[in-house]
């Protein structure tokens, strides 16, 4: 299950520097082990939304003891998000060409053929994955290939 949270920018700088490993929550939703947090910043004076995003998932979920009541704390990994391709033109063949790519989180731009692709983003630090499974057109082109 995947769980959209607001974040303050302090703890979601934090989190893409890998120094913040846990995420503390009111325990309302059933978090559980392998679930997923999309967490979406906030600035912290307006409160208003700043567009970066970061999907984490959960490793691992305490309660009881150690925790405030009604509280949880969750071990957290930085997941893969998907990059997103643009394409802009097309070939000889009328198939579209998809040689740039975006980073989900802070919209840092990629040249498919030409940047290495790191699995992290340069930019920001969002873990990245490169599936060509999000490029429908390129999968049939392969798979007319075979």
């Amino acid at each position: 299950m995947t769980h959209e949270l607001k974040i303050l920018s302090k703890y979601f700088d934090a989190i893409l520097s890998r120094k913040k490993t846990f995420e503390v929550r009111f325990d309302d939703r059933n978090y559980k082990e392998n679930d997923k947090l999309l967490l979406r910043e906030i600035d912290e004076i307006n409160y208003d939304y700043t567009g970066r995003e970061v999907c984490v998932g959960v490793s691992y979920v305490l309660r009881g003891d150690y925790c405030k009541v009604g509280y949880c704390i969750m071990g957290i990994q930085l997941s893969p998000m998907p990059v997103e391709y643009e394409a802009d033109g097309y070939d000889d063949e009328g198939h579209l060409i998809y040689d740039k790519a975006y980073c989900p989180c802070c919209r840092q731009e990629y040249e498919v053929d030409y940047d290495n692709h790191d699995n992290y983003c340069r930019n920001c630090g969002q873990k990245l994955s490169w599936n060509v499974a999000y490029l429908p057109e390129l999968l049939t082109e392969e798979n007319n290939e075979n």
